[in-house]
């Protein structure tokens, strides 16, 4: 592996766990969550960016603060999710036997996208509240937990 200078290191460090693993909640998609909203064409173009940014915003409220990184796209979500102040803290897909199966095999995290929380997503926002954090904390903690039990050099002082 190539020497990391020291701000990349550092920016290495801020998106891992304690124990050096990459976890990162892919929410930058907006075709697929317009999708996941609705199969018919002439609604999905009735979904603004606005809508998109509420549905972002929720699943940042729910699940940013249980990992180290979220990735956002810069259209409708980064820009409200600062001025809002929606990040509970400063944040810079595979289903879980994949990802163990990754971890296991070398890999250093997991980015964990659509399937995380794909199922929750409806412009009713309460229930998207509810079900991000019925459904997709859970898988969340499912993925912490394979991640806790592959310990990456970084963590142990590499």
């Amino acid at each position: 592996m190539a020497a990391m200078t020291t701000a990349e290191l550092r920016g290495y460090q801020q998106i891992c766990r304690s124990n050096g693993a990459i976890l990162a909640i892919a929410c930058d998609q907006r075709s697929g969550i317009r999708t996941l909203l609705t199969t018919d064409p002439a609604e999905q173009k009735k979904i603004t960016d606005t809508m998109l940014g509420d549905t972002k915003t929720d699943v940042v409220t729910q699940l940013a603060r249980h990992a180290p990184c979220v990735l956002l796209d810069a259209v409708c979500a980064v820009p409200r999710v600062i001025q809002e102040g929606t990040l509970p803290r400063d944040v810079i897909g595979l289903d879980a036997p994949g990802q163990d199966f990754a971890m296991g095999n070398g890999a250093a995290g997991v980015i964990a996208g659509r399937a995380l929380w794909k199922d929750c997503v409806s412009l009713d926002r309460a229930r998207l509240r509810a079900l991000l954090l019925e459904k997709a904390v859970p898988r969340l903690r499912e993925l912490q937990a394979i991640l806790g039990r592959y310990p990456q050099p970084l963590a142990q002082g590499m």
